[in-house]
């Protein structure tokens, strides 16, 4: 694992990683970024916590408090990229309770 490379945080190995995409790690957002845990998504913090347990088979970003996940998800290819396509989508929140539309 490669955390104590990620924007200089000197985190245990044991914590979790981030995405790693074509382009590089996976950046974080409001605070919390994105790791994949035995095939499932959650957030940690800058200080390596677990904010929100890995229970999501997809999950985007977080844009104005509030992130989308998606179950049913496949990758599809897109040109020279791929794009997660789900046959549900929802919302949670910083703290991963779900979020009406």
């Amino acid at each position: 694992m490669f955390l104590s490379c990620l924007a200089g945080l000197a985190l245990a190995c044991s914590a979790a990683a981030p995405i790693q995409f074509e382009n590089g790690p996976d950046g974080f957002s409001e605070g919390l970024a994105r790791f994949q845990r035995d095939g499932q998504f959650g957030f940690f913090d800058r200080t390596g916590r677990v904010t929100i347990s890995p229970r999501f088979e997809w999950v985007e970003p977080f844009p104005k408090g509030h992130a989308r996940y998606g179950s049913g998800c496949e990758f599809v290819p897109d040109g020279e990229h791929r794009r997660v396509e789900c046959t549900t989508w929802g919302r949670v929140d910083r703290n991963g309770r779900p979020v009406s539309p």
